[in-house]
């Protein structure tokens, strides 16, 4: 049963389109409207942790942020020297499947011959880091770009950047990485502003504007492009790229930094056969409402590098996004891919530990161990979900308690109780 998802009582996904992504929390004190100090975010879905890489106040430091509403809750250990290296010593953060976090330098050898790009790995938010790369990589820039995919043996990392036709493919060597691959891009730059892998080792997204405007690439392993996503669509000149998927729909989004300070997502479909693979794209919504991504709701800041970066929480259905020099913003997804149940009619209280808690926001509800618990309800029905090598806890004896209020506006409500019988259908769930 291990990585499976099982499901108690099973309902159908109800997708709906809108147009305007909803704006949960918002973040302006790590934002320098001047200088794009704040460039990268990633959250890592094992320890419902968002992870910020920021140089604000010349304070090179990796942020921990609640996913809920943005506060700050921890920041990573500094390296005992100080992050150092590069032109910025400190620009992107990624995070791996095991929750492994990476974070790089800017390493630009045009600037400074002696630059070379490094990589730190903490094992989890409260240990110590350890360089895991050093290297000058044939004296390109490299740092713009940087996404770490897999887990185990099969985590790979990839980077590149502003005027650099290559891109760079690390993988675990017997102490740090190694260089697996160095990969020619359609043109210089074209991977500056964001590398999104579809699997570790396999196919990937990429989209940058140099010198020259590229619009978004899908590269195979090798290098080769294996299809553009329409201007249309896309325009060439957007920021980042982010690959999510829900269920069986596969969606790209990118950001528009330089003036709109927009998101624009596409929807994507792959058909196999014998000659190969071939896509389609659809619109996915339309712009979002710019104010959100704006520095303080209110003023747009132009931002010449284009930097932006996104994350995907498969918890909430939330999208974390870097906006420039303009703000840290959580946003909700479902005005514009609606997955989630109606919340509006009364609270669903689930009780854990002999707590009654009352959940109405979204479907993450416990942990224990490797197991987490997620619930979902509509009108008629409600479905539980865990993940986990059992459904039970530890400090329970082969049964799972669930409680939940069938009342709310009444004094005690109800409770159900169901014994575990070891024979509840498998069903995966993508945005796991």
């Amino acid at each position: 049963m291990k990585n499976k998802i099982l499901f108690l009582m099973l309902a159908m996904m109800c997708v709906s389109l809108s147009s305007a992504y909803e704006h949960i929390w918002g973040r302006y004190d790590l934002i320098d409207t001047g200088n794009d100090v704040t460039r990268s975010i990633a959250y890592d879905p094992l320890s419902d942790h968002v992870y910020v890489a920021t140089r604000i106040n010349d304070n090179p430091s990796v942020i921990v942020l609640d996913p809920e509403n943005g506060n700050t809750l921890d920041t990573l250990k500094r390296p005992e020297d100080g992050y150092s290296g590069g032109v910025y010593p400190l620009n992107m953060v990624s995070v791996d499947g095991d929750g492994a976090i990476y974070v790089c330098n800017l390493s630009v050898p045009a600037i400074n011959a002696a630059d070379k790009f490094k990589i730190y790995k903490y094992s989890d938010k409260d240990s110590e880091p350890q360089v895991v790369f050093e290297n000058a990589l044939e004296g390109k820039r490299f740092g713009d770009s940087f996404a770490a995919c897999g887990k185990g043996e099969n985590v790979h990392i990839y980077t590149s950047g502003m005027g650099n036709d290559g891109l760079a493919v690390l993988t675990p060597g017997v102490d740090s990485l190694q260089i697996d691959a160095l990969l020619s891009l359609p043109g210089m730059g074209a991977a500056r502003h964001g590398i999104s892998p579809v699997e570790p080792g396999g196919d990937l997204w990429i989209n940058g504007t140099d010198a020259s405007t590229f619009p978004v690439h899908l590269l195979d392993a090798q290098g080769n492009v294996k299809t553009v996503v329409p201007d249309s669509l896309i325009a060439s000149g957007s920021s980042t790229v982010l690959n999510w998927e829900v269920e069986n729909m596969h969606v790209l989004t990118v950001a528009n930094p330089f003036l709109s300070n927009t998101l624009r997502s596409v929807q994507y479909e792959v058909y196999s056969d014998a000659l190969g693979d071939s896509y389609t794209f659809d619109f996915l919504g339309n712009n979002s409402d710019s104010l959100l991504f704006a520095y303080e709701g209110t003023t747009m800041n132009n931002n010449i590098n284009g930097s932006a970066s996104l994350a995907y929480d498969t918890t909430r259905h939330h999208m974390y996004v870097v906006m420039g020099v303009n703000s840290v913003t959580a946003i909700d997804l479902n005005p514009v891919l609606q997955i989630a149940s109606p919340r509006d009619r009364g609270h669903f209280t689930v009780q854990v530990d002999g707590m009654n808690v009352e959940y109405t926001n979204y479907d993450h509800i416990e942990t224990s161990g490797e197991r987490r618990l997620y619930a979902n309800w509509s009108e008629q029905l409600m479905y539980l979900a865990l993940s986990g090598n059992s459904l039970y806890a530890d400090y329970q004896s082969q049964q799972l308690y669930i409680a939940f209020d069938t009342d709310p506006e009444g004094d005690n409500g109800s409770t159900a109780r169901r014994p575990w019988t070891g024979e509840y259908s498998h069903c995966p769930l993508r945005r796991m």
